[in-house]
């Protein structure tokens, strides 16, 4: 579905979705928390857009979440 969206190789900051594997993220060397957790927040969006789906997380986030 996110390849659907286009998010192949979409970047934030750092964070950028697989060009391979459209579920993953990868960070292209500086890549901070708040670059991930916007990268995700897009793809969510546009799977929201796109397909009227409202997609959940994988992954647990621990911890609070420091903004700089």
């Amino acid at each position: 579905m996110l390849e659907q969206c286009g998010l192949k190789g979409h970047q934030i900051g750092g964070a950028l979705i697989s060009r391979k594997h459209a579920n993953f993220i990868e960070n292209a060397g500086d890549a901070t928390t708040a670059d991930c957790l916007a990268l995700m927040a897009e793809a969510r969006r546009r799977a929201r857009e796109q397909f009227g789906v409202e997609l959940e997380h994988e992954v647990v986030l621990l911890g609070e979440i420091a903004v700089e």
